[in-house]
């Protein structure tokens, strides 16, 4: 487990994502970024079924701190024969109901990233196009243009994708001022409980103080 990066805000990053995995001999290895407590004692089960490699990432530790913190695990396993598995992140969410607190438990496919933060770059938010496409089902997909109707200047700039429902949902969202500056970055940050899409926005100098790398 990696030294705490006291440099990034948690807030703006992937809560889990992969880095790497690759296979030598039987052993695989897994190198996987988590945003935990700054207390994080992790404590890791590894589980093969079907196509699919679950793991559950718990926090043993007897001491909780005030700060939530970026981490990247180095997980190594062995008897496992290729990476063609699918990763499930499974984790426990707790539900407020009339009947008091309820556990459940949740499976969240890990996908790769190299870049930890949710954001898009600058060249990514400069180069989006104006396709303004939709799908044969009449969804929005892709780069977006917006405009504001009395000046036609750009108003926002927004990148759609289509999710495991079949929906059209924002991947990321950046917004400018009536002089064409960009004052604000929104990211789609995951879903909640009720499976509905979470944005976090962050505006240009929260942006440009992340030090986004370029992809």
């Amino acid at each position: 487990l990696s030294d705490c990066d006291a440099d990034s805000s948690s807030f703006f990053v992937y809560s889990t994502r992969l880095i790497s995995k690759k296979i030598e001999n039987d052993t695989l290895s897994l190198q996987i970024g988590v945003v935990r407590n700054c207390g994080f004692e992790p404590k890791i089960e590894l589980t093969q079924k079907g196509d699919s490699l679950m793991i559950e990432i718990d926090n043993i530790s007897e001491e909780w701190m005030s700060c939530e913190c970026c981490f990247e695990m180095n997980i190594k396993a062995i008897g496992v024969k290729d990476t063609s598995f699918t990763l499930i992140h499974k984790f426990t969410v707790s539900d407020f109901t009339k009947e008091g607190v309820k556990k459940r438990d949740v499976y969240s496919k890990i996908t790769s990233s190299q870049n930890k933060y949710i954001f898009p770059s600058i060249s990514e938010i400069e180069l989006a196009p104006p396709n303004n496409n939709y799908t044969l089902d009449s969804l929005k997909i892709g780069p977006w243009h917006i405009y504001d109707e009395p000046t036609k200047k750009l108003k926002a700039k927004v990148y759609y994708v289509i999710d495991e429902k079949g929906e059209s949902i924002t991947l990321w969202s950046a917004s400018f001022n009536e002089k064409g500056k960009l004052v604000q970055i929104c990211a789609n940050a995951g879903v909640n409980s009720q499976g509905k899409s979470l944005m976090t926005c962050a505006n240009k100098e929260e942006y440009l103080r992340l030090n986004i790398n370029e992809r």
